[in-house]
């Protein structure tokens, strides 16, 4: 009688070993699952900057947009893009690069905060200087570093509750280096 009690007991030990790989590895998913989405996002926003070099190739001056599940700032946010959504050969002509851009930008972040809520990023393009400048000046191009933060939640092995990233030193962060 009391051997079938320590089976039961080492079968009951092992049963919630398992529960807890398996919450493990539930967890270990959505993350994974998280940064899949920043990634897929991120390019098709490289995507987007590649179709439109006449805004992103062609920086007067290094350039930093922000953004987070609200607002954008910085340019293009500031123009005023609502004539250029939809479809249609009208549409397409009276749009400039720099409100294509703004559609842009406001799809993208409309698309990853639905994916990621809370999250940030921030756009840093820089003018590339050439080693030695040509005699005739002429349009430099840019380089854009797209940065993206979010919070997630993932297991803790040795607790029995999840913990915010901010728990365990802040942020998670993907970075790309898009040339336009």
């Amino acid at each position: 009688m009391l051997e079938v009690l320590v089976s039961i007991l080492v079968v009951a030990i092992g049963l919630l070993g398992l529960a807890k790989m398996q919450a493990l590895a539930l967890v270990g998913a959505s993350t994974s699952n998280n940064r899949t989405l920043v990634a897929a996002h991120t390019a098709s926003l490289a995507a987007a900057m590649h179709a439109n070099r006449a805004y992103w190739g062609a920086f007067a001056a290094d350039t930093t947009i922000s953004s987070d599940a609200a607002e954008i700032t910085g340019p293009p946010a500031s123009v005023p893009a609502e004539k250029c959504k939809g479809t249609g050969t009208d549409k397409v002509r009276k749009c400039t690069p720099a409100q294509f851009a703004a559609v842009d930008l406001d799809a993208w972040v409309k698309s990853m905060n639905a994916a990621l809520p809370g999250f940030k990023s921030q756009i840093v393009c820089t003018r590339l200087i050439a080693a030695n400048p040509p005699a005739v000046p002429r349009a430099v191009p840019s380089r854009c570093m797209v940065t993206v933060n979010w919070n997630e939640r993932y297991a803790n092995a040795g607790k029995s509750t999840a913990i915010d990233s901010a728990a365990t030193g802040g942020e998670r962060t993907f970075i790309v280096h898009i040339q336009p």
